[in-house]
């Protein structure tokens, strides 16, 4: 299935399972995918670090045994919307897993923030 299919916002997918085969920014681009909703994601590392990839490649026929057996375990991450406005118009929008980082430019400006938790699964 393409992204584009999956990313499709009033798609409804009845998806039990999305397996991922990519590094952390596949892993990244799958969580950000608005048509997954609470689906898992089996994410197997083909990149280098590998910090949100759930098996190495060589362990992915052992992983989906599991899976298929009803042994695996779901690790629960928060996914993130963020928005950043300037003259009460959106400037820039992403959609994060974990975390967002907040940098500062050269110059200091005071920042105004407003969180909202809308869900955690």
């Amino acid at each position: 299935m393409a992204w584009e299919q999956i990313a499709a916002p009033a798609r409804a997918l009845a998806l039990d399972l999305v397996t991922v085969l990519g590094g952390d920014g596949t892993v990244l681009k799958a969580a950000a995918c608005p048509g997954l909703g609470e689906t898992p994601i089996l994410a197997f590392n083909l990149g280098h670090l590998g910090f949100l990839t759930t098996c190495e490649a060589d362990g992915l026929e052992t992983a989906l045994e599991r899976v298929w057996e009803g042994a695996a375990r779901i690790e629960a991450r928060m996914r993130l919307d963020g928005t950043v406005q300037r003259a009460g118009k959106a400037v820039w929008h992403a959609t994060a897993l974990n975390e967002f980082t907040v940098n500062r430019q050269a110059l200091a400006r005071i920042l105004t923030s407003t969180f909202s938790l809308i869900r955690i699964w």
